[in-house]
């Protein structure tokens, strides 16, 4: 009976290491608090750093700044804004940056575009998606939801969110589009919430399930997954109240932290929440949940 229950309990613990080949839990290190901007509701969308400053957007109509944070222990303050020159409704929804300039992309209008602050200019970039759906135009809040780019290929990545979700490959040596990841898209369920490129890896914010996918961008092959719902979705409580769906935002890789943003989406912090609870937080601010950086992530 003894050799019976060694071997059945033997067979599940092999049966685990199959089920969870390629998935890493991340370790949570701290919250982080954005204090509100103004007035307005203030949803933060995307996050980057360039040379240790970070940079974020928010992606209401009205709201057409870059802001610089100023982050000191856990709480995070707007020190200095840039108005981008656009009198359009927009919806910026994705951040990054190269050769001197921020890249984001606008959800409402499928548009990506520069925005140079030294000259207060912005460039738009002409990307032909008629070419790959006519009626692209339609995409409304199921369009561009992040970017990654890579700079010393000159290439960005663009990751439509939903409905369905698509990734494609701007080339800029040579002004070219290209659909490069198709079966990752058909074969895989996720969603795009952000994106970002680092060292020939593609890492996709995935809000619905509560991962990062790492994704190699040579073949498009799914390298391993990255769970975050412990901490985020904890025994079943969001770290907002009333969420309707999952809130991750914006996404940052650091040398030894991972931060994700999560939206506030004009809603205030559940208690029932452990980390929320812990953490002594309350009101509907922002917040960026740190994780720490696994070895090979």
């Amino acid at each position: 009976m003894r050799i019976k229950s060694f071997s059945i309990s033997f067979l599940f613990f092999l049966l685990m290491i199959h089920v969870t080949e390629g998935q890493t839990v991340l370790r949570y290190n701290n919250i982080i608090e954005i204090e509100r901007e103004g007035g307005n509701r203030f949803d933060v969308s995307s996050i980057i750093s360039v040379d240790s400053n970070i940079f974020i957007v928010a992606d209401k109509p009205w709201n057409n700044y870059l802001y610089q944070l100023n982050i000191s222990e856990r709480r995070a303050f707007v020190n200095n804004r840039y108005k981008l020159p656009i009198r359009r409704k927009i919806d910026l929804e994705g951040l990054d940056y190269c050769c001197g300039k921020f890249f984001f992309v606008d959800e409402r209008q499928s548009a990506l575009f520069t925005f140079d602050t030294v000259n207060s200019t912005i460039e738009n970039i002409d990307l032909d998606l008629e070419a790959f759906d006519k009626d692209y135009q339609k995409w409304g809040n199921k369009s561009f939801e992040g970017i990654a780019v890579d700079s010393i290929n000159e290439v960005i990545y663009l990751g439509k969110e939903r409905g369905p979700k698509r990734i494609f490959k701007f080339d800029m040596k040579n002004n070219s589009l290209s659909e490069p990841f198709i079966e990752l898209c058909k074969l895989n369920d996720f969603d795009i919430s952000d994106m970002k490129y680092q060292d020939n890896w593609l890492y996709i914010l995935d809000r619905k399930n509560f991962r990062i996918l790492k994704v190699d961008s040579d073949n498009g092959n799914l390298a391993s997954t990255y769970l975050y719902g412990d901490v985020m979705n904890c025994d079943n409580e969001m770290m907002y109240t009333n969420a309707k769906f999952p809130m991750a935002e914006g996404l940052l890789i650091l040398h030894d932290e991972i931060w994700i943003i999560l939206d506030n989406n004009a809603e205030e912090m559940n208690d029932k929440n452990k980390y929320i609870s812990q953490s002594h937080l309350n009101g509907n601010n922002p917040l960026i949940v740190v994780f720490k950086r696994p070895k090979g992530f």
